[in-house]
């Protein structure tokens, strides 16, 4: 009977048979499921504690009749695309993936032609 193939695990250094390693997020290192597990378990709560502090929570008294999931139009800054996002979804620009974004109402002719006079374009 042939040995299995044993890989290093790149974090401890221990090595494991090859159904207990995994790539890492670079595609290039093999790390363990322990050592995968704490690493990315540990990011995951990270990028949910982000995820929670960033999102602005409304008043939850809403008023009758008011939509939860009222579309806004948007534009973004970067690449100047236009489109709608719902109130409940953090919004990034779905062309770019920049998060730099204004509302289209802020865009008026009037408000440009006051920008490109004092030079702030």
């Amino acid at each position: 009977m042939e040995k299995p193939i044993l890989y290093a695990c790149s974090l401890c250094k221990l090595q494991f048979p090859s159904n207990n390693i995994r790539y890492a997020t670079d595609g290039k290192k093999l790390i363990c499921l322990v050592c995968f597990n704490k690493l990315y378990k540990k990011k995951q709560q990270e990028a949910t504690i982000k995820e929670k502090q960033s999102y602005e929570y409304s008043n939850p008294a809403l008023e009758f009749g008011t939509v939860l999931n009222k579309p806004i139009l948007v534009i973004c800054t970067h690449c100047r695309y236009k489109f709608h996002y719902k109130t409940n979804f953090k919004p990034f620009c779905p062309y770019c993936g920049k998060s730099s974004l204004k509302k289209y109402e802020e865009f008026t002719a009037q408000k440009i032609l006051n920008d490109a006079a004092k030079g702030n374009f």
